[in-house]
């Protein structure tokens, strides 16, 4: 009886954790129906001139890019901090939440910055891109079910036992 209480504890808080990941992914749907609505039911903004490709504007692109691209080490790193405070199954599922909550939040800066773009300029091109380097860097950094097997057995505690 007891066994399967755990078990069913532990599927839950792998839930939890999968679903606040899954929200903070889904905000970036948020963003694009947000910005399409708001293109489309202002008509001034669809008669603005697009911003060219060698604007400054573009260069907002590569930190971008680098900020995706070192998303991965920044939540190992911030793993490797969490996991020394790991002395419970509650708090393994704690840190998971905090690492997986900095890094996608992180990565959800970019879609902003490209939210706040489109809104002063209306230029739906750099928007998109934004919000797809933000939508990419969140969906590669998502805590799947072997990237919580493989934390928990970096933990030398049995994790199956809830306190």
């Amino acid at each position: 009886m007891q066994d399967s209480q755990n078990t069913v504890t532990l599927k839950g808080l792998q839930r939890v954790v999968r679903m606040v990941s899954f929200a903070l992914i889904f905000d970036s749907f948020v963003y694009g129906l947000f910005s399409l609505v708001y293109f489309f039911s202002h008509p001034r903004m669809q008669h603005r001139p697009e911003i060219i490709f060698g604007s400054n504007l573009y260069w907002l692109i590569i930190p971008a890019l680098l900020i995706a691209a070192s998303a991965h080490a920044v939540r190992e790193r911030l793993w490797e901090i969490q996991k020394a405070r790991v002395s419970s199954t509650e708090t393994f599922y704690r840190g998971i939440l905090f690492v997986t909550i900095l890094t996608m939040s992180m990565l959800d800066v970019i879609g902003v910055i490209g939210v706040f773009v489109f809104l002063s300029t209306g230029n739906m091109r750099f928007f998109l891109i934004m919000l797809l380097i933000s939508f990419s860097g969140k969906f590669l950094n998502y805590p799947d079910s072997n990237f919580i097997e493989h934390k928990r057995k970096e933990i030398p505690l049995d994790l199956k036992k809830i306190p």
